[in-house]
């Protein structure tokens, strides 16, 4: 650094245990060399710009498709990122703000991650991510406390965060009109190791992947998956007994479907390899069907059973959720019902 030389000099070696630069986008290598050998300081270029980042078609709003039939549940004047339905109640974080349906909470999203949780009267509780506190206010804005994590995730009706070597469940507890922040340690967690997803928790420990999941609260399954050694994990998502995982190995991406049985001691995993680069999307219905957005259309599956419907109207940027038994979507200021005909 001192001298002014950057990697890509030719006489710089790179350490072994890591990737040679051919596992980068070429629009982005091209970006890197610009930046560090010629200081030509500009934007990096957008994923549409990237060959190897292949997106899915943006499907615009219907009334019908072929094998979909679709109707707008809700319109918001804000762009939706997050919706949690407590007890048939819509809350959204918004990108300006937090929303109980349509009136505005009087809390200020200051955070890197915004997660919503419900209490034991299913009010909310707003948790805001920043700088490895996670701080918990209800919905009048009034503190519940803060907790020291490496990260933040929503599952079982609790937010998960993990800490010196502890991975905590904090619940909230309605005592007459005070809400009560609770916490119990469910299993033992390297920090540095942890990597928190949407409702799944991956640990690297020494090259192996184990998932460490809470399938209700006070247990946690800690598994390794074999599976995925030597991937690079940069996506996953768990809901219900399903977890998809969407990793790099060598420049290609491929995605594991990862089902678990019952009491989460098992697991089942199928592989879709080489595919192009998408944001998980899936949900899985109280009957235990999974439906999951994917290049080829979407799947609808459980257990060993798989079928693959075409032309959905959402693609994999419009996050696909469910309640009260019905497949929903976001499509930017909307919410979007979703029926199979």
């Amino acid at each position: 650094m001192d001298a002014g030389i950057s990697v890509f000099d030719k006489d710089v070696r790179i350490p072994g245990v890591c990737n040679d630069f051919s596992v980068i986008p070429k629009a982005h290598l091209d970006w890197f060399k610009a930046l560090f050998v010629n200081n030509d300081r500009t934007l990096p270029p957008t994923v549409q710009e990237v060959a190897i980042v292949q997106i899915p078609h943006t499907f615009t709003l219907v009334d019908s498709s072929e094998n979909f039939k679709t109707k707008i549940a809700k319109r918001y004047k804000d762009t939706i990122l997050l919706v949690r339905n407590f007890m048939g109640v819509n809350y959204i974080v918004g990108a300006k703000g937090i929303y109980k349906e349509d009136d505005k909470l009087p809390i200020h999203a200051n955070a890197h991650t915004i997660e919503l949780c419900e209490s034991s009267d299913m009010s909310p509780v707003v948790c805001k991510f920043k700088d490895e506190l996670v701080e918990f206010e209800d919905a009048k804005c009034d503190s519940l406390g803060q907790i020291n994590s490496v990260g933040m995730m929503y599952r079982n009706g609790a937010i998960y965060t993990a800490y010196d070597g502890k991975l905590i469940e904090n619940t909230f507890m309605k005592v007459g009109n005070k809400t009560v922040h609770q916490t119990r340690m469910t299993c033992n967690v390297l920090d540095n190791a942890t990597k928190f997803f949407d409702g799944v928790i991956f640990q690297d420990l020494l090259g192996k992947w184990f998932v460490t999941l809470p399938y209700e609260k006070g247990r946690c399954a800690l598994l390794q998956i074999k599976e995925l050694e030597r991937y690079r994990i940069l996506e996953a998502k768990a809901e219900g007994n399903i977890c998809v995982v969407v990793g790099e190995k060598r420049g290609k991406y491929n995605r594991f479907v990862i089902a678990f049985s019952d009491n989460f001691t098992q697991y089942s995993i199928r592989k879709a390899g080489d595919i192009p680069y998408s944001s998980v999307n899936f949900t899985v219905l109280p009957n235990g069907v999974c439906i999951l957005n994917t290049e080829m259309g979407v799947e609808v599956f459980k257990d060993d059973k798989v079928k693959v419907i075409a032309d959905p109207p959402f693609d994999s940027s419009m996050r696909l959720f469910n309640y009260s038994g019905g497949v929903y979507y976001v499509d930017e200021k909307k919410i979007v019902s979703v029926h199979m005909k």
